[in-house]
């Protein structure tokens, strides 16, 4: 049987939604690029620049520390009826931020595993 990996799958999302995402896209990859020259990623860490770019801390969810950190925070549009994810890594390899709508699970965030 093959592995039932839906969960990861992510929601279509408005494009209302996708431009409120976009719009922290490159502010917040300035942030999590400095941050990855200092040398000091971790969970905290990561958080700490979404807090500083004015994202509620119950909208942030990561994965992993020291040096490899998910990432996955919440983003409402400007009409509130819908919400996009800011989702990515900041690792050894550099940063990656990308816009999507929430995982089939729920969330921003993708886990290790599924169902």
């Amino acid at each position: 049987m093959a592995d039932n990996q839906r969960w990861r799958e992510r929601v279509a999302i408005s494009a209302d939604a996708h431009a409120a995402g976009d719009s922290h896209v490159e502010s917040v990859t300035r942030g999590l690029t400095d941050l990855r020259a200092s040398g000091t990623v971790t969970a905290e860490s990561v958080r700490q620049v979404f807090l500083d770019e004015g994202f509620p801390a119950q909208s942030i969810a990561t994965l992993g520390d020291r040096g490899n950190v998910g990432f996955g925070v919440t983003v409402s549009s400007p009409s509130q009826e819908s919400t996009a994810c800011l989702f990515g890594v900041v690792g050894p390899n550099g940063v990656s931020v990308d816009v999507g709508g929430p995982i089939m699970d729920g969330g921003c965030l993708e886990g290790l595993g599924g169902h």
